[in-house]
């Protein structure tokens, strides 16, 4: 629970986000709510996991970017030492790992240094992983509405660390950047190239 939920009667509301298969498959997102009793007081301190990842730095590739302008942040990751994370991409097992941004979005594909192989066991199909110090190169791309002036970009790497055991875990990050004026023109789309390629070739 957060730290402003008052104590009392509570409702607690979700959305469970999902896929749902048969001979086809369809996202679906359906609401969950549930009651409780908020007890007055102060949870004690959260435990602290077995391992984590540590973000040494967060380098944007750029000081100065417009609102939905395309940059990227160079993340240096250490993993802790015995323990793995999984990549970007799918992998034969493991949760791959991802980056969420609460001012930013998505510009391309996160680039990564090439992951070891786990070899194939009697029980076990071959798996891609990370270990050590690894630095991932992640392209993103301001939402509109950041005001010109210094800013602070807060992300987190969702990812799952593993040993003997799988730990899925939640690290957040931020790193500044100064907002320009001005609106980045928005990107090309495959298909509007196409048809601009077309009107050429036509007049040609």
């Amino acid at each position: 629970l957060k730290a402003d939920v008052k104590p009392g009667s509570f409702e607690v509301k979700g959305v469970l986000d999902h896929q749902i298969c048969k001979n086809v498959c369809i996202a679906a997102k359906t609401a969950v709510a549930f009651p409780i009793t908020v007890l007055e007081g102060q949870a004690p301190p959260k435990r602290k996991l077995p391992a984590e990842i540590k973000i040494l730095s967060a380098k944007p590739s750029t000081a100065g970017v417009k609102a939905g302008e395309a940059f990227t942040v160079a993340l240096e990751i250490e993993i802790p030492a015995g323990w793995h994370i999984y990549p970007t991409t799918p992998t034969t097992t493991g949760t791959p790992t991802a980056f969420e941004f609460e001012a930013a979005e998505a510009a391309g594909k996160v680039v990564e240094p090439k992951p070891k192989v786990h070899p194939k066991e009697e029980f076990l199909d071959a798996y891609e992983y990370h270990e050590g110090t690894l630095t991932m190169s992640v392209p993103l791309r301001l939402k509109p509405g950041a005001k010109p002036g210094p800013f602070e970009v807060r992300g987190v790497v969702d990812y799952q660390i593993c040993k003997d055991v799988c730990i899925p875990v939640k690290t957040s990050f931020a790193f500044p950047v100064t907002v320009l004026e001005g609106q980045a023109a928005a990107p090309t789309r495959p298909a509007e190239s196409f048809l601009v390629m077309l009107g050429f070739a036509f007049l040609g």
